[in-house]
């Protein structure tokens, strides 16, 4: 007998899903990219700080999207991280080192009272977030990789 071509496979991924994952991998690369090109003049280290946790937190957001998890308006990677680890905990090393990227989001971005980042901050930012990125993509399907 034939397969019913009204119904749908189940397996088969859903092409809307697919894409809004897609979005949130790329920009999350996109903002690392950022990072990684700013990197280059220590002038710009609060604004490479910001763009890593705001890369961490896409992620992290694009993996709990293709899981179907709702996570609500945040930037703080901790509670996203905790959504995230009973669903992949291979993910549980990247998630713990990011989580120090949080206050990034805000800390040296407004001011008056906005330091720069320490010596160093920068470049440690990069590699949470790229340790991260290469993490989630190494758990969901091909697919979805940043283009």
């Amino acid at each position: 007998m034939a397969p019913d071509p009204v119904t749908p496979d189940p397996v088969a991924p859903d092409p809307g899903l697919e894409v809004e994952v897609r979005s949130w991998l790329e920009l999350a690369a996109l903002d690392l990219e950022a990072a990684v090109r700013l990197a280059e003049d220590p002038d710009f280290a609060r604004v490479v700080v910001y763009h890593c946790q705001q890369a961490a937190e896409k992620a992290i957001k694009g993996f709990l999207t293709w899981h179907g998890i709702r996570f609500g308006r945040t930037h703080d990677l901790d509670m996203l991280g905790s959504l995230a680890r009973p669903l992949a905990p291979t993910l549980e090393s990247a998630l713990d080192r990011v989580v120090e990227l949080t206050p990034y989001a805000w800390l040296y971005r407004y001011p008056p009272d906005s330091p720069a980042p320490l010596e160093g901050e920068a470049g440690e930012a990069i590699d949470a977030a790229r340790e991260l990125l290469e993490a989630i993509d190494g758990t969901l399907p091909g697919g979805l990789r940043p283009r």
